[in-house]
């Protein structure tokens, strides 16, 4: 029996994205619900105090942020060959696996993504009494500061395979493009500066259950017109 479940998201929250994405991939049947992280619902805060996205609800059961539900996927549910497939080879892959994907979903989001969705997408919805406004410029300057080291460092980890994980796609690729396609909307990446790391997103962005985190839009802010193609 397929599992099926509801996942409680942001369309432009990273973390939202990347289990969007791998819950696709996987095959995983759900509905989404939106949830702004701002709003302090009871009835969310009842099934995650902390009032983040994700949150994954199967079977009454709340799993909470994208690397439980990457390790809900690969931990207790059946292991098809898809899921298998997506998986990392051996347990030294896998130790390197849990290395990168912390990285990017901590580091990563704590220096770069998440001060840049928080100041280009929260603060737009967001009400005036709550912190909503215009984006504060020291804050952005400050991430895009420090997405070039992080970048450098995404293309050292593809050189070897052009993946992050062994030689094929894993949930993490899944993860951290997410991450990547946030910043994309807003044109932030320098993608002729960032070849290696342009041919594995093009890649992933051709996946189907990469494709429909790409339709999301941002009332108001127009994506570049590149931003969905796969040859870009």
């Amino acid at each position: 029996m397929k599992a099926k479940g509801v996942l409680h998201h942001h369309p432009f929250c990273p973390h939202s994205r990347g289990a969007r994405a791998i819950l696709l991939e996987a095959g995983i049947e759900f509905e989404l619900k939106k949830h702004n992280p701002w709003d302090r619902v009871e009835d969310f805060l009842i099934i995650n105090p902390t009032g983040t996205v994700p949150v994954f609800i199967l079977d009454g059961a709340a799993i909470v942020g994208v690397h439980s539900i990457s390790e809900f996927i690969s931990d207790y549910l059946p292991r098809s060959e898809r899921i298998k497939s997506l998986l990392p080879k051996s347990w030294q892959s896998h130790a390197e696996n849990r290395r990168i994907r912390d990285w990017y979903e901590t580091k990563f989001a704590n220096e770069v993504s998440d001060p840049i969705i928080l100041e280009h997408v929260y603060r737009r919805q967001m009400p005036a009494n709550l912190g909503g406004g215009a984006p504060e410029t020291e804050i952005l300057r400050q991430a895009m500061q420090n997405l070039k080291p992080h970048l450098n460092y995404l293309d050292y980890l593809l050189e070897k395979t052009g993946w992050l994980i062994d030689e094929r796609v894993t949930f993490t690729d899944l993860i951290v493009a997410a991450q990547l396609s946030c910043l994309d909307y807003f044109n932030l990446i320098n993608w002729q500066e960032n070849e290696r790391i342009k041919e594995w997103y093009a890649r992933i962005k051709s996946r189907p259950s990469f494709q429909p985190l790409l339709t999301d839009r941002i009332p108001g802010v127009t994506p570049p017109s590149y931003y969905t193609q796969f040859d870009f």
